[in-house]
């Protein structure tokens, strides 16, 4: 089974980390709004996951019983998902399913940043 990753850019301080059991519903009662997704098949989760576990995105990783996983980052570290995602790109570039996942967080940040907001992810 993949995994699909949401990026929500929410206004800051509107939500706490960590997030509910439901962190949908919380992100909707926040105004959140989807700035970027991603879908990961099945033949690449445990890769993603591999570089994910070792990152600032770890609390992501989880196991088949967490209908999902989420992590709140603040603007103040977006630079951090930046520099990961620098690191990404130069490291592996001929991965697909990882510069992907490396597009949609640097247009994710892009978005929120530019919405002045914080960052929900939630993998699903």
């Amino acid at each position: 089974m993949g995994v699909i990753i949401e990026f929500l850019a929410a206004a800051p301080d509107s939500l706490t980390a960590p997030q509910s059991a439901d962190t949908h519903t919380a992100a909707n009662a926040a105004g959140a709004v989807q700035v970027a997704v991603i879908s990961i098949n099945s033949h690449k989760v445990g890769e993603v996951y591999g570089v994910l576990a070792a990152s600032p995105l770890a609390a992501l990783v989880g196991d088949a019983n967490a209908p999902e996983r989420s992590t709140l980052v603040t603007r103040a570290n977006f630079d951090v998902l930046r520099a990961f995602t620098a690191g990404l790109k130069a490291v592996r570039v001929s991965d697909d399913a990882l510069r992907d996942l490396a597009d949609a967080i640097d247009d994710a940040v892009g978005e929120a940043r530019w919405r002045r907001c914080d960052l929900l992810i939630v993998a699903t």
